[in-house]
């Protein structure tokens, strides 16, 4: 089931998603069926938006969640958060994650970052639920979950494969290159705090495969 998290400072705001995608799902996914689901997220319970990151990112890392759509500004009682940098900081740790943001301010919400024409949803638009506009967008949410999973699967069984060929050949500098741009690749769906051959090896073996990656990419330059 994919869950995606709906980040608003209106009520209001949080129905009119909820109701765009419902409407406008792909066929082969059904709310009643639970195929997908929605979270309200509490942003009252946080102090800084270094700390709504940290622990959006937290819930990425523990595939708790399949999405994330934020709007460009978010007032609670106490503060104005801005969905913009949250989205933005999120990007800079997991650039592939399903993350959009919701906006009427298309111009503002590009303003000082890169950020990809298909991230970005102007609200009055999307809640037209009729519309051309509405049903590819919600369309597109689906399509980068489905990618995002497919693509999160493909990795770690391909990690996992190579740390098993590790155990059982012994580590090489081959098989340590490998699994060192599987996880490059990896990093970009999910926070990786260290590589795989950290948990396996000591600090000398791996000083060694080191030695010999360099001496191997010495050879190959000539």
């Amino acid at each position: 089931m994919y869950k995606i998290i709906l980040i608003d400072d209106d009520k209001e705001e949080f129905v009119k998603i909820r109701m765009t995608i419902k409407e406008n799902a792909p066929s082969k996914y059904s709310f009643t069926n639970k195929d997908f689901d929605f979270e309200e997220y509490k942003l009252d319970n946080f102090s800084s938006q270094k700390d709504i990151v940290n622990d959006l990112i937290s819930l990425i890392n523990s595939k708790d969640i399949s999405m994330i759509i934020i709007d460009y500004k978010l007032l609670t009682d106490s503060q104005l958060f801005e969905g913009n940098k949250i989205f933005a900081d999120i990007c800079k740790i997991v650039p592939k994650f399903p993350i959009v943001i919701l906006t009427e301010r298309l111009d503002e919400s590009l303003q000082g970052f890169f950020v990809d024409a298909d991230k970005i949803y102007e609200k009055s638009k999307f809640f037209q639920l009729e519309s051309t506009y509405s049903k590819e967008k919600v369309k597109n949410l689906f399509y980068n979950m489905d990618s995002y999973m497919s693509n999160l699967s493909e990795l770690e069984s391909q990690l996992t494969l190579l740390i098993g060929e590790m155990q059982n050949n012994k580590m090489t500098p081959e098989i340590v290159n490998k699994i060192n741009n599987v996880e490059i690749e990896l990093s970009k769906y999910i926070p990786l705090d260290h590589c795989k051959a950290e948990e396996l090896y000591s600090a000398e073996d791996l000083k060694e495969i080191i030695s010999l990656l360099s001496e191997a990419n010495n050879l190959i330059k000539g």
